[in-house]
């Protein structure tokens, strides 16, 4: 039994011994050719493919799902160029050279980029050592460049940002601040480039500063200046770390603030610079006081050596490390010792030597008692 679809869309059902006759539809009463052979070759796929994805208005009057059927040949069909034989070679290479991409992608890339990577290593010289970091040939102060070619001093403070007003030393007795000269001074940290002799430096700070004020017991020193308590200036001296100052006072300038003042006796040599640290801090144990250091590193040094150097001094293994941390930060600061005295340590400015200086306890009345020790 042959069955095929006639053109009008009907299935027509023929004896096998009708195929390539007339035969005539029952539905429309016209003649269908009877198909000799079916026909399942891939162009009858495509072309029902092809029929069925066309738009709307480009379809044709025949029905797109009309399939014919036909009995399968050797060779060609008889209505059609399709080869079936020549498709199935063509699908077949494309499925065998599919396979072999795989394998190469997955066998002989792998190998042949192994191998060319252990050629490659093998050409070239070994790697030479990592290099250990070797310590920094600057040393001393690092925060700023000071001219080599040129002297003068460095000054800073604890709280930072101080005034500081500077004058060669003569005969005058006038009070340092009290000529009007503030509108002159510059701020810590700073470096003033001077010629060599002896100079007086007054650094100071404004006595209600807010860093000030955090000091324990602080309130009530200031309220006994500000009331005018004739014992002010030893209050003042006593209250604050002792650290080389001459003097320490308060001083009222107009148009400015009560101001809080130390006064130095600075000598400055040619093409040297002379460090100055202005320490502001109450007086206290130096794990006390690292608390109000500033936070960033300005000093480089070596410090086995200083380490070295502290326990020279018998400096207690428990404050030395508050004391080198102090010197990173700031250079220079004033330790206090169990028997009541002071060693002041201080860090070159350029070397990043330690040096030490003495001040006795009588320090801390006014009176001048820094040694002439200096290690």
């Amino acid at each position: 039994m042959i069955e095929f679809k006639a053109d009008c869309g009907h299935t027509i059902r023929a004896k096998d011994e009708d195929a390539g006759k007339a035969v005539r539809c029952a539905y429309c009463g016209k003649d269908a050719q009877v198909p000799q052979d079916e026909d399942d070759s891939l162009d009858f796929l495509f072309n029902e493919v092809a029929r069925n994805t066309m738009r709307v208005d480009e379809a044709p009057a025949v029905p797109a799902g009309r399939r014919r059927r036909r009995r399968r040949s050797a060779g060609r069909s008889a209505d059609s160029d399709f080869d079936v034989l020549d498709i199935a070679k063509k699908l077949a290479f494309f499925a065998v050279l599919i396979i072999a991409v795989v394998v190469i992608w997955k066998k002989v890339v792998p190998a042949v980029t192994s191998a060319s990577r252990q050629t490659s290593a093998s050409d070239l010289p070994p790697p030479e050592p990592e290099a250990e970091p070797q310590p920094s040939a600057s040393k001393g102060l690092t925060a700023l460049s000071l001219d080599s070619n040129r002297g003068g001093l460095y000054v800073n403070s604890v709280p930072p940002e101080a005034r500081v007003l500077v004058r060669k030393k003569s005969g005058s007795k006038d009070y340092i601040w009290l000529d009007g000269s503030i509108d002159r001074s510059v701020r810590t940290e700073r470096a003033i480039p001077l010629e060599s002799g002896d100079y007086e430096v007054g650094v100071a700070m404004v006595i209600s500063d807010p860093a000030l004020m955090r000091y324990p017991g602080y309130t009530d020193v200031r309220r006994a200046i500000e009331a005018g308590d004739g014992s002010k200036e030893d209050r003042i001296a006593k209250f604050f770390l002792p650290d080389g100052a001459r003097e320490t006072r308060s001083a009222e300038v107009p148009g400015w603030p009560r101001l809080l003042i130390r006064l130095y006796d600075v000598k400055i040599s040619e093409k040297q610079w002379t460090p100055l640290v202005a320490l502001f801090l109450p007086d206290g144990s130096i794990d006390e006081l690292i608390k109000y250091l500033p936070q960033r590193s300005a000093f480089r040094f070596d410090t086995n050596h200083v380490q070295d150097e502290l326990t020279y001094y018998e400096v207690p293994k428990t404050d030395q490390r508050y004391l080198i941390d102090a010197l990173e930060r700031i250079g220079s600061v004033v330790y206090r010792k169990t028997d009541g005295g002071y060693s002041q340590f201080s860090i070159h400015l350029t070397e990043g030597w330690i040096t030490r200086d003495v001040i006795n306890q009588s320090r801390v009345s006014g009176s001048d008692g820094r040694s002439n020790s200096r290690n």
